[in-house]
């Protein structure tokens, strides 16, 4: 039975609704019910579209809403028959009349759930050759051939190579010589050392809806976007200026023993704007920073930024980045796309995973103003792809913002207007956990955080959860000092489950002892998993990184690079030693091997033949690198049976994904393990 609040959410089907869904309360069974009452209100089920973050949770919506359509469809027909219905799989389940029943049997195999990431990519791949249009590409056109690449190890690369041709090409027109102060303002030498941060800021720039155009220039209000609102940046700089980090970072800058001499870590307090005392960097500084000539920099931004997009469409390569850009790019350009993909009423889950970018999209697939967002602001952690809980936290500001954006030249691209007004519905109610797992989470809640955090309302949920806890249950806080102290804290812990004698687990009817396979350890980061990671396992506890790096360091991710490294080049020492030391040969039988390299021997006469016919053998594989990855751990003899078969098939699985959606070389390959 559904709560008041979830009937209210269920039958707000006009208009723009906003659900505030806390954890566990049931805003997937709230979600589907809507849905349902649409189809049977006569919603056409082509005309509504579920939008998520993950494949799973489309999945999962779209089963979820067939199996409740085909259990209504089954109980209405048991009725029409006059069968008996079963006390318990058709209980509380409500018959439809002949209307319904109607539209339930045609909207079976028409609901449409999908990911931002898929629906962008369609939109792309439907009509590419508008992006060119957009930009104002004259020499280049993404076709519908353009593959999608989602490792960042290998867009990255893509990038740093772009960018090395970039500096050759352009980087003269970056370097400007001050004759009246005897300066150079060279950026490609400030930021030489800066490329990834480059890249992420292009993607940051993409996510919010920062475009460059053509000859220069930026798209809507893009310009004034980046030079910043002056008074809020003098806030944020003056507050930085007083605050305890900067004291510790110029301590640490002073003492590191590079700059002993006083006098001279005077001038380079003076070279660097920075005075000693309770406000370090001075108000001419901060002055500078804010109202300085940045004209260059910004020039040098908009044309990395634009000719990386257009070597993406002459490369066909598209990131989950360059996806979104290009969908909306299409969008606001081609009437036929917005009416191709148009919908009357969308539903969007996971909205505090959203970027600026992406709510763009959604407004631009409405006809009319029915858009219902779901999330919890509590829960925007992907802020490392530029999600904004600002999105859920704001939303009727940035709706109105982006319909008078989009709209702005006349054009009806969002049906919106800026006078919209936005129901917010909070779902109260937790059937997830126990009242003191509830009461813990929200004490955490109310730790100190960003000013933004600070200023915001949680709203209390109420635990519905029927099972009392259990004795052997617990839940507690430890506040650490530091990230040390964090560290030894976990590790501390984990020996006091298992070793105390103090805990007991529940298995069925019986009672057990821990063992350290019964624990997890979650963080935000692979930084912190690796460091604690390695303190487990320097204190003697068995531990497993669940990551790809765990997985590429196992034996068969060691053999793989070790066989690639091979046949990528015969000379390549570091691959046919792993090989070698694996095969069983000794340190001196190997030595023996190179010493005769040494003396002019070609490597593939010097190693045993078998290890040299099997090189030849996986080289006529290299442009297919399942059959190659296969052949390397047959011939190791790991197959399904064996113990590694579980990081073998994972190794496989992780470079066919990337090799499908990018033209992947063995070079490629070696870089990504």
């Amino acid at each position: 039975m559904m709560n008041e609040r979830q009937k209210e959410i269920a039958e707000h089907l006009e208009h723009p609704l906003l659900v505030d869904a806390g954890p566990g309360t049931g805003k997937t069974a709230t979600v589907v019910q809507r849905y349902m009452n649409l189809i049977e209100g006569g919603a056409n089920p082509r005309k509504v579209l579920m939008v998520t973050f993950t494949n799973n949770a489309a999945q999962e919506m779209r089963g979820r809403i067939r199996s409740t359509m085909t259990k209504r469809i089954r109980v209405t027909d048991k009725i029409a028959r006059g069968e008996p219905l079963d006390p318990e799989e058709d209980k509380d389940v409500v018959p439809l009349d002949e209307k319904g029943l109607l539209a339930f049997t045609q909207a079976l195999n028409e609901v449409r759930a999908s990911t931002f990431d898929s629906l962008c990519l369609r939109i792309v791949l439907d009509a590419p050759e508008f992006v060119s249009q957009f930009f104002g590409f004259k020499d280049v056109t993404l076709t519908r051939n353009a593959r999608l690449s989602q490792n960042e190890t290998l867009n990255r690369d893509h990038f740093r190579r772009f960018y090395t041709s970039f500096i050759d090409r352009y980087g003269y027109l970056y370097v400007k010589k001050d004759q009246s102060r005897n300066t150079i303002e060279d950026i490609p030498s400030l930021l030489s050392g800066s490329v990834d941060d480059i890249f992420d800021m292009i993607n940051r720039l993409m996510s919010t809806g920062i475009i460059p155009v053509a000859d220069g220039d930026w798209f809507s209000d893009g310009l004034s976007r980046l030079r910043g609102q002056e008074g809020m940046m003098y806030t944020k700089l003056r507050a930085a200026n007083e605050s305890d980090a900067i004291h510790k970072k110029l301590a640490k800058y002073l003492e590191t023993g590079i700059i002993d001499d006083p006098q001279f870590s005077d001038e380079i307090h003076r070279l660097h704007g920075i005075k000693k005392g309770p406000h370090p960097y001075s108000e001419e500084f901060i002055d500078n920073l804010v109202d300085g000539d940045r004209d260059l920099l910004l020039h040098f931004l908009n044309h990395v930024y634009y000719e990386y997009i257009r070597k993406s469409v002459s490369d066909n390569r598209l990131t989950f980045g360059l996806a979104a850009l290009f969908a909306f790019c299409i969008l606001y350009t081609d009437e036929r796309s917005r009416s191709l993909y148009s919908v009357e009423h969308l539903i969007v889950d996971e909205f505090q995973d959203t970027n600026a970018m992406q709510v763009k999209v959604c407004l631009m697939l409405l006809e009319r103003d029915n858009i219902c967002v779901v999330g919890d602001w509590k829960q925007g952690i992907y802020g490392f792809r530029f999600a904004s809980i600002d999105n859920i936290t704001e939303f009727q500001q940035r709706v109105r913002a982006s319909s008078h954006e989009l709209n702005s030249d006349g054009t009806a691209r969002v049906t919106m207007g800026r006078d919209i007004d936005v129901s917010v519905i909070p779902l109260e109610e937790n059937y997830r956990s126990h009242s003191t797992i509830l009461d813990w989470a929200f004490a955490a809640l109310e730790a100190d955080g960003s000013p933004s955090e600070g200023s915001l309302d949680v709203i209390p949920l109420t635990a519905k959860k029927d099972e009392v806890f259990q004795e052997n249950s617990g839940f507690g806080m430890y506040v650490a000092k530091d990230k040390e102290d964090e560290y030894e804290a976990i590790v501390n812990k984990v020996s006091e489950y298992v070793g105390s004698g103090n805990y007991l687990i529940k298995d069925d009817d019986t009672f057990r002892q821990p063992r350290y396979g019964d624990i997890a350890i979650l963080f935000q980061t692979v930084k912190d998993c690796v460091c604690v990671y390695d303190r487990l396992r320097a204190a003697g506890i068995p531990a497993f990184l669940q990551s790809d790096m765990e997985i590429m360091s196992s034996l068969p991710g060691k053999l793989a690079l070790a066989w690639l490294r091979f046949v990528n080049d015969k000379d390549d020492r570091r691959g046919i030693s792993t090989i070698l030391v694996h095969e069983g040969y000794s340190l001196s039988q190997i030595k023996g091997m190179f010493s005769e390299v040494n003396n002019g021997h070609d490597i593939l006469d010097a190693i045993p033949r078998y290890l040299a016919q099997e090189r030849a053998f996986l080289a006529a594989k290299r442009k297919r690198p399942n059959d190659l990855l296969t052949s390397i751990f047959a011939f190791h003899r790991i197959g399904d049976n064996d113990e590694h078969s579980d990081a073998a098939q994972a190794i496989i699985a992780a470079i066919s994904s990337s090799f499908n959606s990018s033209l992947m070389t063995i070079s490629d390959m070696i870089r990504l393990i």
